[in-house]
């Protein structure tokens, strides 16, 4: 029985990339915000508490903390927690079919294969660790996750700059993606962490306080717009990726991953056949007396009794 293995169908990929990476960013649209609200709501409470922490009694400013601050914050993320429970489920939905449209992308262009896996990898891991880990290890916990989705966005920008260099793209490859989740992750962390330790060691007066509560939230602000932004444009280009020939995937396979058949190549196996022998019809016995000889002197036909030539007479 022969076996074959199927052709991969090159279309699918570009079509699931720009069918999931739509869906995720129309999804931001509302996820994002929600996230916005509860971050900032978040470090207003902790900058609230670092604005007075040295300058009047620890009780007192941990009471007034927790008696009334968490408890606007607690007002707040029950507002948002039907959008946040939802954006978090389809978040993760959208991710993990994102991720697998990326890894057919380096079945079809196998050059691209490694760097594909290891960016399908880290969107999968990435997105089930940043909302796990809001269970288990709050803040710190999500922004690791968060950290290995940022690092797949990257690579994602890489591949499409490769498929570029082959001439088989014609959009932007900037790294809008990335930088835009950067400034979310990232620089907010970065800006917002030194704010609140400045804010604890500075006078309760002091002007400085302001800038400090205020310039996080400007980063936070600007990341979230700038990302929700930059999930757009990643979708509108990946409609110039050009849908591939047979001719230009045979051409760009420098890698093929092993078992798999490249699209436009499908191979048969067939199993290993025995030598055939045709044996010829034997001539029946009672044919060979009909059909004599001839004479070596004269030529003429001599049947195949006869001991002499009847014509000539010499002997057969």
């Amino acid at each position: 029985m022969n076996t074959q293995t199927q052709p991969y169908v090159m279309e699918s990929f570009k079509t699931k990339m720009k069918d999931e990476s739509k869906k995720i960013a129309i999804l931001n649209t509302i996820y994002i915000p929600s996230i916005f609200m509860t971050i900032a709501s978040l470090y207003i409470s902790f900058a609230y508490l670092a604005w007075d922490f040295y300058w009047y009694s620890w009780n007192e400013s941990l009471e007034d903390f927790f008696d009334n601050l968490f408890y606007g914050l607690g007002i707040t993320m029950s507002v948002l927690s039907i959008p946040l429970i939802v954006g978090l489920v389809l978040r993760i939905v959208f991710m993990l079919s994102l991720s697998s449209a990326v890894s057919d992308l380096g079945k079809t262009y196998t050059y691209l294969y490694p760097k594909t896996r290891r960016a399908s990898s880290l969107i999968r891991m990435g997105v089930i660790l940043e909302i796990a880990l809001i269970f288990v290890i709050p803040l710190v916990g999500n922004f690791g996750g968060a950290i290995v989705v940022l690092y797949s966005y990257y690579l994602l920008h890489d591949i499409l700059a490769d498929l570029k260099a082959k001439g088989l793209y014609e959009g932007e490859v900037k790294k809008s993606l990335f930088n835009s989740y950067l400034v979310m992750v990232v620089i907010f962390a970065a800006v917002a962490v030194p704010s609140l330790i400045i804010m604890t060691a500075t006078p309760y007066t002091g002007v400085q306080n302001y800038v400090f509560l205020i310039l996080p939230l400007l980063v936070l602000l600007t990341g979230s717009i700038w990302h929700i932004i930059a999930f757009f444009k990643f979708t509108r280009n990946l409609d110039k990726i050009q849908d591939p020939t047979p001719e230009a995937v045979t051409a760009a396979q420098t890698y093929v991953p092993p078992g798999y058949t490249p699209y436009g190549q499908p191979q048969y196996v067939y199993p290993p056949q025995q030598a055939q022998y045709v044996q010829q019809p034997q001539q029946p016995a009672g044919n060979q007396g009909e059909l004599g000889s001839f004479c070596i002197t004269c030529g003429a036909k001599l049947e195949a009794t006869a001991k002499f030539c009847p014509t000539c007479g010499t002997a057969k």
